[in-house]
């Protein structure tokens, strides 16, 4: 036995427990990330009908009332759990009775009674999105409780835990990679034999929802649970075996750190897009590429977790984790302080092709020592002073939406000869390829050079318009060129919105089965109706930022006249700026160096999150152990299930100051400091986590404990 370091569980045992908590995962990835997406379609997509208003709030409403559930119903089904006398044991029995509810209920809201924006469908997603959490709870609490009386060996509980935060990974990955492209390829939806399953939303939840099922009957088909005798069985009421919780000595300082650490992760995954839009000058999209070091040092730092806590002890482990996170979130706040400035443009030329050509440097004298650029050659940089050259259709990108569906379908129709005539002058074809499906795998950047003026009618139909709570802002152009400094004028159609009577997100959302007739007379989506428009000039600048090519720095000139949409536009300097950085009036050429650094913070700040992920199981099986000595009974669940009461607020709470403090920031510096002052409030609270859970009386090394 010492070389399995007196583990009581076989290695099948262990193995096929640890797939529950996939299944927990798989279930949650999904609907925690396109829930809102589905009931209340972005403010982007303003062409396809859908327009984000007032529905929005509606659809938080519906999802604060499915936690409060889940909140509420974690202590009682705890309860339930613990004085359970079925023969089959006080767990088992409530993961194989909920898990197919379960499963049920998170495919059922991705099918809301209304086609469009309705409160039918909020109060559907309101029953649903409950009726899921109280089985996610009935299911989840009862599986996490049987840890702790499956096996008392400290080693084998820290082994346990890594494993399941492997499958836990495991599930997030496949929820963010698999998820997504099967919503974009089965958004028409999919004839499965007579059946037509509506779209890629609903095939992804049934899909998760089956991989879910199976996972939970894997995780106890070789769970046999321990018969506990009789005096072990707790009698206590629901009011005191809560009290009871909070008498043990080791769950407050735990269960206070925890809420605390859940709050600034909220603070750090909330302020993200931020970071990433307003202050590093990247797309949306970006957030992604961000969160991918963390993701990887995560599962790479589930490994040194293990070792760490088997060396140091759960509580020194836990304890500097916190404090390594905290440090590094602070990080975040310190990119504000780090480069981003620009270096301002110079000259501002239109070739005879109608390239245009922009000069940047710190003083017009520098640039005599630029570069000059060859007719093939875009970018060059010595020292401060860049040359970028773009092409006009390059330059009308920056102003007008990419529709590369309709330009792909457009390429089809043509023969050769009438595709190569859209080329820009040199542009080379490789041989013995066809120019339509040359054209036609090309990524977007390089389309671009390839193109002559000619495709721009089909590669770029319309104008940017975007819409933010009920004002409307669209159709960007620069009213002038440079004058030779880097201030430019960039005019806007400002205006507010008319609620439609309905919005459509997807086609396909009253049912899953229906025929094509059916499909037919769904009808079109409903474009939202804009009111009061008029025209907005804002005075900014052109720059060099971050390795991009980035209008910024807009602020209303002065003496225009101003009709209700622009007062609203021009409330807070600090939204605008944020609103004219949804444009991306940008074009990227290289990575700064603040970049490069929220990467590095992003990977490192993945070893942490590993300890912190996976570390909060074993300690609370070391609670219950301390409790059984207390009062003389098993109460696994209800120590989940009281944790579970109170940590599911952490998320709420985070959402709440989050805005509040950029909002301080916005008032103490300059934009767009407001954007990461969140991250030193997520500094905050996990050191007071790191200080509260110092209070911690266990956790002492292996060892130790001998």
């Amino acid at each position: 036995m010492a070389g399995n370091h007196g583990f009581e569980l076989t290695r099948a045992q262990r193995a096929t427990y640890s797939v529950g908590m996939f299944s927990s995962a798989i279930v949650t990835a999904n609907i925690l990330a396109w829930v809102l997406y589905f009931y209340s379609p972005p403010p982007n997509a303003v062409d396809g009908g859908m327009v984000f208003l007032g529905v929005g709030v509606a659809i938080g409403v519906a999802r604060i009332i499915g936690s409060l559930v889940d909140a509420v119903t974690n202590p009682l089904v705890a309860f339930w759990s613990d004085r359970s006398t079925h023969p089959r044991g006080r767990r088992v029995p409530f993961i194989m009775r909920g898990t197919l509810p379960l499963m049920c209920f998170a495919i059922l809201i991705w099918f809301p009674p209304v086609r469009g924006t309705s409160m039918w469908n909020v109060t559907w997603l309101a029953v649903t999105l409950s009726a899921t959490w109280f089985f996610y709870t009935y299911v989840v609490a009862p599986y996490l409780a049987l840890m702790p009386e499956l096996t008392s060996n400290p080693r084998e509980r820290v082994s346990l835990t890594v494993n399941m935060a492997y499958w836990e990974a495991g599930a997030t990955l496949i929820a963010a990679l698999g998820v997504p492209p099967m919503i974009e390829a089965f958004k028409g939806g999919i004839d499965l034999g007579p059946l037509f399953i509506a779209d890629g939303f609903k095939l992804s939840a049934i899909i998760l929802a089956v991989m879910g099922a199976i996972g939970f009957f894997v995780a106890i088909s070789r769970v046999r649970e321990k018969q506990l005798e009789a005096a072990a069985r707790t009698t206590f009421s629901l009011v005191r075996s809560v009290v009871e919780c909070f008498r043990n000595p080791a769950f407050g300082p735990y269960v206070a750190a925890v809420f605390a650490a859940k709050i600034g992760i909220g603070f750090v995954m909330i302020t993200m897009p931020f970071l990433t839009t307003a202050v590093l000058h990247k797309g949306e999209g970006f957030t992604a590429m961000l969160l991918a070091p963390l993701f990887l040092a995560t599962i790479i730092g589930f490994v040194v977790a293990e070792k760490l806590v088997n060396r140091v002890g759960l509580k020194t482990a836990f304890r500097f984790a916190t404090l390594a996170a905290g440090v590094l979130v602070l990080g975040f706040v310190g990119i504000y302080f780090l480069g981003g400035r620009g270096v301002p443009l110079q000259r501002f030329e239109v070739a005879q092709n109608g390239d245009r050509i922009l000069l940047f440097a710190s003083t017009p004298e520098a640039l005599d020592s630029a570069d000059e650029l060859g007719p093939d050659e875009s970018f060059s940089r010595t020292g401060d002073v860049v040359t970028i050259r773009l092409t006009g259709l390059q330059w009308r990108r920056l102003f007008n939406d990419f529709d590369r569906d309709s330009f792909n379908e457009a390429i089809e129709e043509m023969d050769d000869e009438s595709a190569a005539a859209l080329l820009r002058e040199g542009a080379e074809v490789p041989e013995r390829r066809q120019i339509r499906d040359w054209l036609q795998d090309l990524s977007n950047d390089r389309l671009l050079v390839a193109l002559g003026p000619e495709a721009a009618p089909l590669l770029l139909p319309r104008a940017k318009r975007r819409f933010e709570g009920e004002l409307f802002l669209g159709n960007p152009s620069v009213e002038a060129p440079p004058d030779g400094s880097s201030t430019i004028h960039l005019a806007f159609t400002a205006g507010l919105l008319e609620a439609p009577e309905e919005t459509v997100n997807l086609d396909g959302w009253r049912m899953m089965f229906m025929s094509p007739e059916e499909r037919d007379a769904l009808g079109p989506a409903v474009r939202p109706t804009v009111r009061d428009e008029e025209s907005v000039l804002l005075e900014g600048r052109i720059s060099f930022t971050d390795g991009n090519l980035l209008f910024s720095n807009f602020q209303p000139l002065p003496d225009q006249p101003r009709g209700p949409a622009a007062d609203r536009l021009f409330e807070d300097p600090a939204e605008l700026e944020y609103l004219i950085s949804r444009f991306e009036l940008r074009q990227e050429y290289q990575w700064g160096s603040r970049i490069w650094l929220a990467l590095l913070i992003s990977f490192l700040l993945g070893f942490p999150a590993a300890i912190l992920m996976s570390m909060y199981r074993p300690i609370v099986c070391e609670i219950v152990d301390l409790d059984e000595q207390r009062v003389g009974t098993r109460r696994e669940a209800m120590y989940f299930g009281v944790e579970g009461l109170l940590t599911k607020s952490a998320d709420g709470v985070a959402a709440m100051l989050t805005p509040a403090a950029m909002l301080i920031g916005h008032w103490l510096l300059p934009p767009p400091f407001g954007y990461v002052l969140p991250f030193a409030a997520g500094t905050i609270v996990m050191m007071f986590a790191f200080i509260v859970f110092g209070r911690y009386p266990l956790g002492a090394p292996e060892k130790q404990q001998k």
